[in-house]
């Protein structure tokens, strides 16, 4: 809804952009072109009658303010920052949602194999919404460690932290390339002194 916000607020401000430069610049047509514009709109509107156009107005009003009325409400309206705890006994306890991402991004970050994890969330009427993307290492069985991944994610969620997921966890694996882990650094062979006489 957001982006529908932008893009109605866009398109009124290139119209009234382009009416304030019209009538900054050539003022006399512009305003000239407006009058005659609106004569004739008032013309057409007086064949009509009053008991037709009323009715007609009103309910035009009526959509055009609640249209207006509900994109002031979604522009005003605070996004969550918090999501409630569903299994919390005895009263309302919310988690803060980076609370929860760390939490998270630091128990997937210590599962064997994973190099790094960032996490996505976002806090819905029937939940939470949650997407991973972790990097692993070359090596790595895709579909099990794809599993352990959501299991942990959910157990961490649902289970420790008592969230209610909206949808299953989304992941998205990415595996290292070979050359990022590194190889094991050549060690140089170790010489060991000769003891004394060994020469001779």
């Amino acid at each position: 809804m957001n982006t529908a916000n932008r893009v109605i607020l866009v398109v009124l401000l290139l119209i009234v952009i382009t009416l304030c430069t019209l009538i900054l610049i050539v003022p006399v047509p512009a305003l000239n072109a407006l009058s005659t514009t609106a004569g004739n709109l008032a013309r057409s509107l007086e064949s009509i009658p009053w008991y037709l156009l009323l009715p007609v107005g009103l309910l035009a009003a009526l959509v055009i303010d609640i249209i207006l009325a509900l994109l002031i409400y979604l522009e005003l309206r605070r996004p969550y920052k918090a999501i409630r705890v569903a299994k919390a006994a005895g009263g309302e306890v919310e988690l803060d949602m980076a609370s929860v991402a760390d939490r998270l991004r630091h128990e997937l970050c210590a599962l064997p194999g994973i190099l790094s994890c960032t996490t996505h969330l976002s806090s819905q009427r029937k939940g939470i919404a949650v997407r991973v993307n972790v990097e692993t290492v070359p090596d790595v069985t895709v579909p099990d460690k794809s599993a352990e991944i959501l299991e942990a994610a959910r157990r961490v969620l649902e289970e420790d932290l008592g969230l209610k997921l909206a949808r299953p966890v989304k992941a998205s694996l990415h595996i290292a390339p070979s050359h990022k882990i590194g190889a094991p650094a050549h060690q140089p062979p170790v010489l060991q002194a000769a003891p004394p006489g060994a020469e001779e």
